[in-house]
């Protein structure tokens, strides 16, 4: 096999070229049947001669690849090709281009990994092709005199060699190896001549910043880095290219720039320079040059090396000393006006396919699911304000578009929210709450002192007053400009029945991703997020379910309260719909979970029907779902009670239950969080972060009619399990 992929014959060609041949991309076509760590195999001669004789450019390369899953929704084969893409290398005349290949293949091979092993069900078919996207670099050079800026002028710590020509890197590293008393920032004979002590073979000037690296390696006693200048608005020096070695001679350039030019200059004291910007203190300190933080002994800094040389040069902008983490958001505490709950209903078509090959790797696709109704209610923070009943609706046809009609219902009625609510009420102000306002002495929304700052707070929608408050807590607490739509199993199921719905027009959707099938929220009109699960119902009493109670009572109520029971694998098609009987038991049967329902959960459900009188499965199923969104809206209603009670902090305004917890602790302690202000204990958490994939493999051995099994039993979130496990202690007699 490997002799046939040698034997073939791969051929690299100009496949696109634009801006008038500055940027180009070359291809390298698949093959059928190969894979794609034998394609790169296969190709990397004709891509390394190809570097080879493509000098001066930027380049990287997109491996694309053909992949295909099967639609939890529909059980469709959808194939789409996915572009896997390197970083961005410069390519010179000294670059290793083996090495810029292999980066270039680690990165698309991690960047493939990631994307089949999130969750997605996708799989690797074949490889389509390889482009390699190339650009002109022209990068940075120093060229002719610029005068100092003053703010570098007065820190005296610069020489800035008067050049007449394009030779400033060369006169700037004689002048560090040959440093004088006076004018030394003149370009003399004398200097010229040492200038020819230095290596300068294959340098070109002006000299770009990248063939610094050239240069070192002509000269192995010499370590060069390079500074950037920065004073647009704030002035500041941050590194520009930092050398790998540390050498006998060690040379410190400042690159600054005009409208017209670039200009090296000599760095002859960074304590100077650097020292007003970590520090108000005059005293000296050793740099390093790398993070551009300070320190007051050698020891000091060649500990901090040690994390520091592992991370790429930048200058770093920590928090001031003491500065902390405290809760600030209080207008979270403000119950969102409106919230949204809703569900899905699906016909679940059986679909029938030949048996896959056992021998290769397949999804066997048995069921495509169809939107077959929703039902949404809308819940306002006051019922007198606004009351609402649930918005039901089931396909009448098989031609309705169910997910779009919930997005197009459901947009209309926000909308005629919006408009009804647009401008805010007047405040109502009593006698009764002028008096609670002159005596007021803590801000109602903050808990702070009140000042001259204060002032009367009041609800936009009732015109009620609420409290006195600080001038800036009054501002901050707005009303969300969000309505958040509660889901039943949203990121495992509902989204993907009507997501693509919501861009109908081509609007843009803002998406907080979990992995590449789900996601914590994604918003146009509406923000949907993730809080509960039906289970929770068992939670509530009778007296907690107002908004159920509201449409059913007595019996009826006792009935919802329960678990309802539906036939899902059943309901395969629209006219199922119209049956007058309920199904048999075994109807009920699910196909997913191989479990067959109780005949406490059958007698339950012919108990539903008869008691709500249904005549069709599509009355029972209309009550089915309309039951399930007002058992969502009493649980989520009553965290958002429970929430508000003990924390004054609304989950409505959240995204995540992990969010609200942070903000409930950092509210209810009081603590605040002390930020980190030294760039060490930054290196030093980094350096001690963990993660990746972690599976523990032990064989199993079974026998099954005559025949030994072995199977992989993989472990995941170490860390959580040995917390839940019991810890044995040896007592020693």
């Amino acid at each position: 096999m490997f002799g046939e992929i040698n034997e073939q014959k791969f051929v690299l060609y100009e496949s696109e070229s634009a801006v008038k041949g500055f940027t180009k991309q070359y291809t390298v076509d698949g093959r059928p049947g190969m894979d794609d760590v034998s394609f790169l195999n296969a190709v990397r001669p004709l891509v390394v001669d190809f570097l080879k004789r493509n000098r001066r450019i930027k380049v990287n390369l997109v491996l694309t690849c053909k992949t295909e899953r099967v639609s939890i929704t529909t059980g469709d084969v959808i194939t789409q090709d996915i572009p896997f893409v390197s970083r961005t290398e410069v390519n010179l005349e000294a670059t290793d281009v083996n090495e810029l290949y292999n980066n270039a293949v680690d990165k698309m091979m991690e960047s493939m990994a990631i994307f089949l092993m999130g969750g997605s069900g996708w799989r690797f078919v074949a490889v389509q092709k390889l482009d390699i996207n190339t650009v002109k670099y022209q990068p940075l050079k120093g060229s002719s005199y610029i005068p100092l800026p003053k703010y570098l002028a007065d820190k005296k710590a610069i020489i800035n060699l008067k050049n007449e020509n394009n030779q400033c890197f060369k006169w700037c590293l004689a002048r560090a190896l040959n440093p004088v008393g006076r004018d030394s920032e003149r370009v003399t004979k004398e200097l010229r001549k040492q200038t020819e002590d230095l290596n300068w073979n294959g340098i070109t000037f002006p000299v770009p910043l990248n063939e610094t690296d050239k240069f070192e390696r002509n000269n192995t006693d010499l370590s060069i880095s390079v500074f950037r200048y920065e004073g647009s608005m704030k002035p500041y020096v941050y590194p520009l290219r930092i050398s790998k070695h540390e050498r006998k001679y060690v040379v410190d350039l400042l690159l600054i720039s005009n409208d017209s030019t670039n200009h090296y200059c000599l760095i002859n004291n960074l304590s100077k320079l650097f020292s007003s910007q970590v520090t108000k203190s005059n005293e000296s300190r050793l740099f390093c040059r790398r993070c551009l933080n300070g320190f007051r002994s050698k020891e000091a800094l060649d500990k901090h090396k040690l994390y520091c040389n592992q991370h790429e040069a930048v200058r770093p902008e920590m928090p001031e000393p003491g500065m902390k983490l405290t809760f600030k958001n209080h207008n979270r505490s403000l119950r969102v006006p409106f919230v949204v709950y809703a569900d899905f209903e699906s016909f679940i078509e059986p679909i029938h396919t030949c048996q896959p090959d056992p021998n290769t790797p397949y999804t066997k696709q048995y069921q495509r699911h169809t939107p077959s109704s929703f039902c949404y209610y809308i819940k306002c923070f006051n019922d007198d304000v606004c009351k609402h009943e649930p918005v039901s609706y089931v396909a009448q046809d098989d031609d309705v578009d169910v997910a779009g009609k919930f997005v197009e219902t459901l947009e209309a009625h926000i909308k005629k929210i919006y408009r009804q609510f647009k401008f805010p009420k007047s405040m109502t102000f009593t006698t009764a709450d002028e008096e609670r306002y002159n005596r007021a002495t803590k801000c109602h929304i903050c808990d702070g002192e009140l000042g001259n700052d204060r002032v009367r707070d009041h609800c936009h929608f009732t015109g009620r007053f609420r409290g006195a408050a600080h001038n800036g807590c009054n501002l901050n607490y707005k009303d969300p400009k969000f309505i958040p739509v509660i889901f039943h199993n949203l990121s495992g199921y509902d989204s993907h029945l009507f997501i693509k719905k919501l861009a109908k027009n081509g609007e843009k959707i803002n998406c907080i991703p979990n992995n590449e099938e789900k996601c914590i929220s994604f918003s146009k009109e509406v923000v949907v997020g993730e809080f509960t699960n039906k289970e929770l119902s068992k939670n509530l009493s009778k007296k907690q379910c107002k908004n159920l109670k509201s449409l059913y009572t007595d019996e009826q109520l006792d009935l919802l309260l329960r678990k309802g029971v539906y036939p899902y694998d059943y309901m395969d098609s629209l006219e199922r719909l119209n049956e007058t009987q309920l199904p048999p038991k075994a109807a009920f049967y699910s196909k997913r979970n191989d479990t067959e329902i109780t005949d406490e959960d059958y007698e339950h459900a012919q108990t539903v029907w008869n008691e709500f009188g249904c005549k069709t499965i599509r009355v029972y199923h209309d009550l089915y779902n309309v039951s399930d969104v007002l058992l969502l809206a009493d649980i989520f209603e009553n965290f958002r009670n429970v929430c508000m009670d003990n924390y004054k902090l609304d989950p409505a305004g959240y995204f995540t239950s992990p969010g609200l917890a942070w903000d409930t602790a950092l509210k209810l302690t009081g603590v605040g969080l002390e930020l980190l202000s030294n760039y060490d204990m930054l290196l030093m958490i980094k350096s001690g972060i963990r993660g990746s994939i972690s599976t523990i493999s032990n064989r199993y051995g079974g026998q099954t009619t005559g025949s030994w099994v072995n199977h992989l039993s993989r472990g995941s979130n170490l860390y959580s399990f040995h917390i839940l496990t019991p810890i044995t202690f040896m007592v020693g007699l």
